[in-house]
């Protein structure tokens, strides 16, 4: 089913405002859902259907909503922002989604994650994902859009990287912790050496006790942890969302 969706948008490039509005093919199942926006033209009817219900099922998959846009209505400085906005007038801000922007005005492509696709996908990866979409299929005389955007779906799906849940986290550094004092007990246990004796005098010396041996023990160490920075760069969009995201020059 094709919907016609319009949404006016204000993004701010400095003093300038501009509107524009979304148009494309939009597929839904229960809480995610998937859309290709081509207002350039690249695709036919159906190549764009089929590739929209590609799409859906890689969402359903992934547990994020997918989107790919089509567009000359931007240019490199703007990219970002563009892609951003979109991706809130399409989805909700702060949604959990992705959204993939092929910029047919000076070939800057930009990719847009918002909700826990944040986390799903590191700045890593979003430069690996847009090498091997944009980088691969959008570069030289031969442009394969079709293939591009099915790839991404593939990418979306196998480059995720689901975070651990609190409880595991729990759990995981309740054995460490374990492990750890173990290894302490037995190291400490492992300096104390015990011999038999047969009487009192291997102890004492003339009526009293004298020291014979003395030994330092190691029994405990503090460390000190920091939080470890995370990888992916956010910023807001001038829509008000939290993005993360990555440019491809073609």
């Amino acid at each position: 089913m094709i919907f016609k969706l319009k949404n006016h948008m204000v993004v701010l490039f400095s003093v300038i405002i501009s509107m524009f509005s979304i148009s494309g093919i939009v597929v839904s199942a229960d809480e995610y859902s998937a859309v290709i926006c081509d207002d350039y033209g690249v695709l036919t009817d159906t190549e764009n259907q089929e590739l929209t219900n590609y799409l859906l099922e890689k969402s359903l998959e992934a547990n994020v909503n997918i989107a790919v846009v089509i567009s000359d209505e931007t240019n490199k400085s703007g990219a970002m922002d563009f892609a951003d906005v979109y991706e809130e007038n399409l989805f909700g801000k702060n949604s959990n989604s992705i959204l993939y922007l092929i910029n047919m005005n000076d070939n800057y492509d930009w990719l847009s994650c918002s909700g826990t696709a944040i986390d799903y996908y590191s700045q890593d990866t979003i430069d690996y994902i847009l090498q091997n979409t944009s980088g691969r299929y959008l570069t030289g005389d031969d442009l394969d859009f079709y293939g591009c955007i099915q790839n991404f779906g593939d990418l979306v799906v196998s480059e995720q990287s689901q975070p651990m849940s609190t409880g595991v986290k729990i759990g995981l550094s309740f054995l460490v912790g374990l492990v750890v004092s173990v290894i302490t007990c037995c190291v400490i246990a492992s300096t104390y050496k015990f011999h038999a004796t047969t009487d009192a005098s291997t102890y004492t010396k003339d009526g009293g006790v004298q020291f014979t041996q003395r030994k330092d023990v190691f029994l405990r160490t503090y460390t000190t942890k920091s939080a470890k920075p995370s990888d992916t760069d956010t910023h807001t969009s001038s829509g008000g969302g939290t993005h993360s995201g990555g440019g491809f020059q073609r």
